[in-house]
């Protein structure tokens, strides 16, 4: 049984290595936007999203305002969790194509992860200084507690601040 799943497992990987190499091939002879996006698609679903970048920039050398290459690109920094380039790059799409709902959908997983992320490190610095984060609104107000030490009083700090950019 395991065997059998075992050799199965490598015949269906080879079998798609094989599929890819031929998908590079045909993308390279025809030399189209539309078989560059079909490419980086094949790269996307493999897992590959280096690859489905470089694809994407092979068809938007062909096609500069190609907004459904922007959108993969942003996909796949977004699976790389690089969501800064994926904020630019769906930006771009939907600046070319502005009823782009695929791409509304990729920019909106970015910015939440901009903002997961801002929040876990406001959050940890002030839990790191006996401050517990209560929450921070969409705009940049931050509503903070603290516990005064003995007395049971609870203060409540509200200040602005800047936009938080932060690659973790």
């Amino acid at each position: 049984g395991h065997q059998q799943a075992a050799a199965l497992l490598t015949a269906l990987s080879v079998s798609a290595e094989d599929q890819l190499k031929k998908a590079e091939k045909d993308t390279v002879t025809l030399n189209t936007p539309e078989s560059y996006l079909e490419l980086s698609l094949k790269y996307y679903n493999h897992g590959d999203y280096e690859r489905c970048i470089k694809a994407c920039d092979n068809a938007l050398k062909l096609r500069p305002n190609y907004a459904e290459a922007y959108n993969n690109i942003c996909s796949a920094y977004n699976k790389l969790k690089m969501f800064e380039k994926a904020v630019v790059a769906c930006e771009k799409s939907l600046s070319i194509k502005s009823e782009y709902a695929l791409a509304q959908g990729n920019l909106n997983w970015a910015k939440t992860a901009i903002e997961k992320k801002s929040i876990a490190v406001v959050s940890h610095f002030f839990s790191a200084n006996s401050i517990e984060v209560l929450f921070i609104l969409s705009t940049p107000i931050c509503i903070l507690w603290k516990r005064v030490a003995g007395c049971g009083i609870i203060n409540y700090i509200h200040f602005r601040f800047p936009s938080i950019s932060i690659n973790l």
